[in-house]
C-alpha cells in the first residue's frame, strides 16, 4: 500500500512540474539532423535567432568545397559595430546564400591581425559565376597576394564593390589606421582599405578612405 501511495504521489508531482513548466524532456524535442542545430534548444539558450554561434551548421546547406576553405566578400558594409559586427556581416551573407561553415572578416584592430583570425595550412578557394577558382595555397601566401581575385559575394555573384575594409597591410599584420577598433563611422577618421579586384598584394592594403564610406568586407570560412 506504502509503495502504491509513493508512486501516485511521484506521478501527482511529475504532472505538476510538467504544467508549471519546470522541467523538460528531450525525448519529446524534435529531431535535429546530423550536425544541425535544435531551434528551439537555440531559443531556449537565449542565442538570437539570426546569424548562427560558432560550432552551429545550417541544415540543408551547400557543403564546403573540398579543395579549400571559400573566400567571398559581404557586400556593402558601414563601420560602427567593431570587428563582431564585420564577422556578423559575413555569416549573415552565408546564411543568406545558404552556405555551411563560419565564416569570419580579413580584418585586423589593435588587439589582432586579420592573418591569426583565419586557418592555417589549409588552401583558399573563391566561387564566380559556378566556377571554383584557386585562391592560394596557405594563409601566408594569401597575405602576400592571390592566384585569383576574390570580387565575388557568398551567392558566387561579382561584387558591385571593389573596395574592402581591411586594416590590414601586406603580410596580414595590423594596420595604425582602422577606424578606431572598426567602432567609428566619423568622417574625419581613416582605415585601411584594400582592392578585391586586384591579384597583388593591393588587395588588402591599397588605400585609406574615411571611416564614413560603405565599402565590403572579405569573408574567410574557418
Amino acid at each position: 500500500m506504502g509503495w502504491g501511495r509513493s508512486l501516485l504521489l511521484r506521478a501527482v508531482a511529475a504532472i505538476a512540474a510538467l504544467a508549471t513548466g519546470q522541467c523538460r524532456s528531450f525525448e519529446d524535442a524534435p529531431a535535429v539532423p546530423d550536425g544541425g542545430t535544435d531551434a528551439a534548444v537555440a531559443s531556449d539558450s537565449g542565442s538570437d535567432s539570426g546569424s548562427p554561434k560558432p560550432g552551429a551548421a545550417l541544415p540543408n546547406c551547400d557543403p564546403s568545397i573540398p579543395t579549400g576553405k571559400r573566400v567571398f566578400v559581404a557586400d556593402g558594409y558601414k563601420n560602427g559595430g567593431g570587428i563582431e559586427a564585420a564577422d556578423k556581416a559575413c555569416m549573415d551573407s552565408a546564411v543568406t546564400a545558404g552556405l555551411c561553415g563560419q565564416y569570419v572578416a580579413w580584418m585586423s584592430d589593435s588587439n589582432i591581425n586579420a592573418i591569426d583570425r583565419v586557418p592555417r595550412d589549409v588552401p583558399f578557394v573563391v566561387v564566380k559565376n559556378g566556377a571554383v577558382a584557386k585562391v592560394g595555397p596557405s594563409r601566408e601566401a594569401v597575405a602576400q597576394g592571390l592566384v585569383t581575385s576574390i570580387n565575388a559575394n557568398a551567392s558566387g555573384a561579382m561584387s558591385p564593390f571593389s573596395e574592402v575594409w581591411t586594416g590590414t597591410l601586406v603580410g596580414g599584420g595590423k594596420a595604425d589606421q582602422n577606424c578606431g577598433d572598426w567602432k567609428t563611422s566619423n568622417g574625419s577618421a581613416v582605415g585601411v582599405s584594400g582592392t578585391v579586384t586586384q591579384t597583388s598584394a593591393k588587395w588588402t592594403e591599397s588605400g585609406q578612405p574615411i571611416c564614413s564610406k560603405v565599402l565590403s568586407v572579405v569573408c574567410f570560412e574557418l
